[in-house]
């Protein structure tokens, strides 16, 4: 248990990246539901490219990282 579950009020759906299928789409997992928390504030930040953008949303949370077995 984390210092900062008790603020995890609210709930998100994430789909873990699996990778690519034969036709070249993202496969994602089956959607889990994880507590978080979500505060509304605008700020400018940076994207995965490097360029800036405007950002209306941040979510904390605590996330399992699984290592596939190889």
């Amino acid at each position: 248990m984390s210092l900062f579950t008790p603020y995890f009020k609210d709930s998100i759906s994430v789909q873990n990246y699996i990778g690519v299928n034969d036709f070249g789409d993202s496969q994602y997992s089956s959607a889990t539901d994880m507590l978080c928390r979500v505060e509304y504030k605008t700020q400018e930040t940076l994207d995965s490219k490097g360029n800036k953008v405007i950002s209306t949303a941040t979510i904390y949370a605590r996330f399992l990282i699984y290592h596939p077995l190889s």
